[in-house]
């Protein structure tokens, strides 16, 4: 990630690396967006939580997180992140994924169910970190 206009840079961001956070957020803060996709997938309770909370770290206040998901088997098992994102972050907003182009990018036969979402979490303007 980097905050030059036109570039991109890629860097390790292990969830809950302290080090990882700060060198993300060295030279600037957080960021207005914070994009996740298919990070959600059966994890213990303890990594999901971190996933939530380097979320928020790199958030800045008044940025959208947005995360992806598609249900599979076990959403029990991946509630954990949910239930910790409500906490840090309040109520997401979410849409289904659906259509044609979401199959085909995902080699998925669409059997009209809405098994694909992306939810928005919203950072309120004047949190505090």
């Amino acid at each position: 990630l980097s905050r030059q206009k036109g570039a991109v840079t890629v860097a390790p961001c292990t969830w809950g690396d302290a080090d990882h956070l700060a060198d993300l957020l060295r030279g600037g803060g957080g960021f207005d967006v914070v994009l996740c996709c298919e990070v959600v997938y059966q994890q213990s309770a303890d990594v999901l939580t971190a996933l939530a909370a380097t979320q928020r770290a790199l958030a800045l206040p008044g940025a959208k997180v947005l995360l992806a998901y598609e249900f599979r088997c076990a959403i029990v098992e991946d509630l954990a992140y949910f239930d910790a994102a409500t906490e840090l972050f309040g109520d997401s907003t979410s849409h289904a994924l659906t259509g044609s182009a979401t199959a085909f990018m995902h080699n998925h036969i669409d059997d009209g169910g809405d098994d694909r979402w992306l939810y928005v979490y919203a950072v309120p303007a004047a949190a505090a970190m």
